[in-house]
C-alpha cells in the first residue's frame, strides 16, 4: 500500500528532528511512552482509560 504525501512528509520530518536531537526512533519512542513491542499503543498509566 503507497503512503500519502502527508506520512511521508511527516517520516522525514520526524527523522530530520531525531537527527538533529541525536535521538533514534527508538529513544523517541521510550521517551513518549510508546510501546513498540505491541504495536504503537501509549503508555498512558495507571487510572487512565486507553
Amino acid at each position: 500500500m503507497p503512503r500519502s504525501p502527508t506520512i511521508e512528509q511527516f517520516t522525514e520530518k520526524l527523522n530530520l528532528m531525531c537527527d538533529r536531537l541525536s535521538l533514534s526512533r527508538v529513544q523517541l519512542a521510550h521517551a513518549v511512552g510508546v510501546d513498540k513491542s505491541g504495536g504503537c499503543a501509549l503508555d498512558v498509566g495507571p487510572g487512565t482509560p486507553g
